[in-house]
């Protein structure tokens, strides 16, 4: 069993996560990865019991993101947009979709055709259509894309699955969360870079604050929100730059600079930042696996039959985030699992899994080769 947690060491780490400053003014397969293959339809799911709401806006949002851009041609940039700004004023799912098909100047009966077609395309059971049970290479709910996985996608990937893997020992060793988890997440995965990964730390947190950046930029200033448990992707890159200059002034000063901090931002974030770096280190020590030994209760696989997910884990991000997730002292088996889906990352703690979906990387893709431009 790990050790009690410092109640000192503890209150440092919440506390310090409160002290950020203001915003500024403006993965051939991996050696030891596994490969996830899918088991055939049985018999049994012909009485597969979906537990999908599209009554809830939240769930509907995710559908009708789907149903825009693969199936009604809206670019996703904008979806992408409209919704973030506009999610959380709906009180139904059917009222969002209304909405977006009045903003998008579409035919509401025909997004909610589109809708119902994607409908499953975020689930885990195999893909229905017409309330049947079709075999997954057969389906034509979400055709396979020829996305190639760009360096930037892969350093955007590693900061975003080390952010779900705070989560993970947040939940699977009970660390004290005194303050908002995913600012704790953020501080972490950029915290374990620069700590354990300095030689990929610079370009790996450059690439996520850029793809938060970008992010950022697809909402008007005056419409960023102030609700929910996640900052602005513009206020999360400057806390992450915050948190990186503290580690090394010189070193990552030029993202610090980039997300607009001032010097006397820089000047704060090596003081404060200092704090929760301390923290992390005290924090850390008590579940961390002893020197030169590596935990059998951590894997690291991928969907077998995804030609992007093979690309996405060469060059060295199936072996950093084995390394990631094999130093923890987990009692049970933790997996991060690249999946060939739809939606984002998330932990899962029923299942004690991280997942990670196709679809959500090759986003960052796209963001990639728009900075190139």
């Amino acid at each position: 069993m790990p050790k009690t947690t410092n109640s000192k060491c503890a209150a440092v780490l919440g506390l310090t996560l409160l002290g950020f400053a203001p915003l500024p003014s403006i993965f051939h397969r991996a050696p030891g990865l596994e490969s996830a293959v899918e088991e055939p339809a049985t018999r049994d799911d012909q009485n597969v019991a979906c537990s999908l709401d599209l009554s809830l806006p939240g769930t509907m949002s995710d559908i009708v993101s789907n149903a825009l851009y693969r199936e009604m041609g809206v670019k996703e940039s904008e979806v992408h947009a409209y919704l973030n700004r506009t999610r959380s004023q709906f009180p139904t799912g059917d009222a969002l979709l209304a909405a977006a098909a009045k903003n998008f100047e579409l035919s509401e009966e025909a997004l909610t055709v589109a809708v119902e077609k994607y409908r499953h395309c975020n689930c885990s059971h195999a893909p229905l259509v017409a309330g049947q049970i079709v075999a997954r290479e057969d389906s034509k709910v979400r055709p396979p894309v020829s996305v190639e996985a760009t360096q930037f996608a892969k350093d955007v990937t590693l900061h975003v699955v080390l952010h779900e893997l705070a989560h993970a020992l947040v939940r699977e060793f009970d660390l004290p969360v005194l303050a908002n988890e995913e600012t704790l997440a953020d501080a972490f995965a950029t915290h374990y870079l620069t700590t354990y990964l300095p030689d990929r730390a610079f370009d790996v947190i450059r690439a996520r604050t850029r793809s938060l950046m970008q992010e950022a930029s697809e909402v008007p200033r005056t419409e960023w929100t102030v609700s929910g448990e996640h900052n602005s992707d513009a206020r999360r890159a400057f806390q992450i730059a915050a948190v990186a200059v503290a580690a090394d002034p010189a070193k990552y000063r030029s993202i610090a600079t980039e997300v607009g901090m001032s010097e006397d931002d820089i000047r704060s974030a090596a003081d404060y930042g200092t704090e929760i770096h301390r923290s992390w280190r005290r924090l850390l020590k008590n579940y961390r696996m002893p020197e030169g030994m590596r935990s059998s209760e951590a894997r690291v696989r991928r969907d077998e039959s995804s030609e992007f997910l093979d690309n996405l884990c060469q060059g060295g991000l199936a072996d950093e985030l084995t390394e990631a997730i094999k130093s923890f002292d987990w009692h049970s088996t933790v997996t991060i699992h690249f999946a060939e889906s739809g939606g984002g990352a998330s932990w899962s703690r029923s299942k004690r899994t991280i997942t990670v979906n196709s679809e959500y990387v090759q986003r960052f893709v796209a963001q990639g080769k728009s900075l190139e431009r």
